[in-house]
């Protein structure tokens, strides 16, 4: 079996973002568009997924979150 964050880093494109943009994502806020196209998943700096994000008018908003 693998775990969760190899799993999205095989799946879909990834980003990490700084914690504090992690820690919001992580609380379902939206933050400042990837500018990357359709699903992804985002990363903290520990390399912990976070969510599975999309960017839309401008914002990431969480599809998905881990955390």
């Amino acid at each position: 079996t693998q775990d969760l964050a190899t799993a999205v880093r095989r799946s879909l494109p990834a980003i990490t973002v700084d914690a504090d943009t992690a820690r919001a994502l992580g609380h379902g806020q939206r933050v400042m568009a990837s500018g990357l196209a359709g699903v992804y998943g985002v990363f903290d700096p520990t390399g912990a997924a976070v969510a599975l994000v999309e960017d839309l008018d401008g914002q990431a908003r969480p599809v998905v979150g881990f955390t």
